[in-house]
């Protein structure tokens, strides 16, 4: 997949995930000028995760003026969790990318968690 998709990717992620969280179950990313919510990688990441990643991060900055942290998935993190791409959180939850079709994507929303 390659880079501009992804980088497209970020941002259609980024404008249905707040919507999507305005519909649902509050999912809270930045409180009063503070981050509350981590951007979460794979260990290893692939190169296409980690810019898109660094796209939504990007965004989310320019919407809200709070830089999100990214860790990888063997870190523990605290508040809401971001997972982007394939990880060990993503394959928990039965995501794995082989199971998707090129351009095929999914947003999906749960308390305290952003897919």
């Amino acid at each position: 997949m390659s880079v501009i998709r992804l980088a497209f990717l970020a941002a259609i992620l980024l404008s249905v995930a707040l919507t999507s969280a305005l519909a649902a179950a509050p999912v809270t990313l930045v409180d009063q000028g503070k981050p509350v919510a981590t951007l979460v990688l794979a260990k290893s990441p692939t190169r296409a995760a980690a810019f898109a990643a660094a796209e939504l991060q990007y965004h989310l900055e320019q919407i809200t003026g709070v830089r999100l942290p990214v860790a990888s998935d063997d870190q523990a993190v605290t508040g809401t969790r971001v997972l982007v791409g394939e990880s060990a959180a993503t394959v928990a939850l039965g995501l794995h990318s082989a199971d998707f079709a090129p351009q095929e994507y999914l947003v999906r929303l749960r308390p305290g968690l952003i897919v």
